[in-house]
């Protein structure tokens, strides 16, 4: 899956700890995302794109790989 997280903190001006504390998460769990080690559930991923005020996939992206074959 791939992430726009850290680009997206950055162009707000928001660090990943300032964003865990909205979504109530640990910032290693930030972390964790923006460095792709860690794939968020539906529903953390949405309240991290609520809290951007964004939609859920300007920030995460299935891979092209990803799909499923038809």
């Amino acid at each position: 899956m791939e992430n726009l997280l850290a680009k997206t903190l950055a162009h707000r001006g928001m660090t990943g700890s300032q964003l865990a504390e909205k979504v109530k998460v640990n910032r290693n769990t930030i972390q964790s995302i923006s460095t792709k080690e860690f794939i968020p559930s539906i529903s953390l991923a949405l309240r991290i794109a609520q809290e951007l005020k964004t939609d859920v996939e300007e920030i995460f992206q299935l891979e092209e790989h990803e799909y499923p074959e038809p």
